[in-house]
């Protein structure tokens, strides 16, 4: 299944800045660079046709119609542009990054961590670099690298949410230090309220605590939020099951397999099966 699992909730790795201002008024200069859809693919492309760009001004206009590609859907085009735009500029931190965002929704998760450890060899103090390389080796399941990245993001940059977020995240996959990492999540939440990923990180430590009133309660917040996330309900459904209530379980997991038939697995995975 994609990379956007039941519980990889972060939102797909962040895209960074907009590429470097390029000194031009031409009209596809700025819709190249700040455009949206096929009209923003169009004006890059015929700027790159322009002889006269130098190569830092051609690495610019490829990320620009990279990003445009991503954003319609066209991966492979998006990942080709970033890796000409590297060509041309190998210490391109924001292509690095996104192109690394991309390859990990691919799920080829070695180069995602290639490129994110790449940011973080020209940029060691970008705490989102760990954080994003944090998620690929949560998902690869190299649980002790995900934890030293989040870690050293939380020690970065103390007051942002996504790193705390990650260790709460990657102790419950493993079911270790459930009081920690609720900690860990609670830190996250008092940082970000809104911050679904750490709600269901921490429904998810309350299943592994047996307290599955107090999951259900957590699902039942995601839910409000996400109503259609398969990942939440099957996981209220479990909750439910254990806390007595068979009834509302199967019309949880009724809705969940509907959503995604493979929710359930992405669960017994981490040993959590009804």
């Amino acid at each position: 299944m994609p990379r956007s699992s039941a519980f990889a909730l972060f939102g797909l790795v962040l895209l960074l800045a907009s590429s470097p201002a390029r000194s031009s008024d031409r009209p596809d200069t700025a819709l190249c660079a700040s455009g949206e859809g096929d009209a923003r693919i169009a004006a890059c492309t015929r700027l790159m046709g322009q002889t006269r760009l130098s190569p830092t001004d051609r690495a610019s206009v490829l990320y620009d119609r990279a990003a445009a590609y991503a954003r319609s859907g066209a991966t492979a085009r998006a990942i080709a542009d970033y890796s000409a735009a590297l060509a041309l500029k190998p210490d391109f931190v924001p292509a690095l990054n996104n192109r690394g965002g991309l390859f990990r929704s691919m799920g080829d998760l070695d180069r995602a961590t290639a490129d994110f450890s790449a940011v973080i060899a020209l940029d060691p103090k970008r705490d989102a670099a760990y954080v994003n390389r944090g998620i690929a080796y949560t998902e690869a399941r190299k649980y002790e690298n995900a934890a030293t990245d989040f870690a050293e993001a939380t020690r970065l940059a103390p007051d942002q949410a996504s790193g705390y977020a990650g260790l709460c995240w990657v102790m419950a996959l493993q079911g270790v230090e459930a009081e920690r990492a609720l900690e860990y999540c609670d830190t996250a939440l008092r940082l970000q309220p809104d911050n679904t990923s750490a709600l269901s990180y921490r429904a998810l430590v309350f299943i592994r605590l047996n307290d599955f009133d107090g999951a259900v309660a957590e699902y039942d917040r995601c839910l409000e939020k996400e109503p259609q996330n398969a990942s939440f309900l099957y996981g209220r459904a479990i909750a439910k099951l254990r806390s007595g209530n068979p009834t509302g379980a199967k019309q949880d997991f009724a809705s969940a397999n509907g959503l995604d038939p493979s929710v359930g697995r992405v669960f017994s995975d981490i040993g959590i099966a009804p």
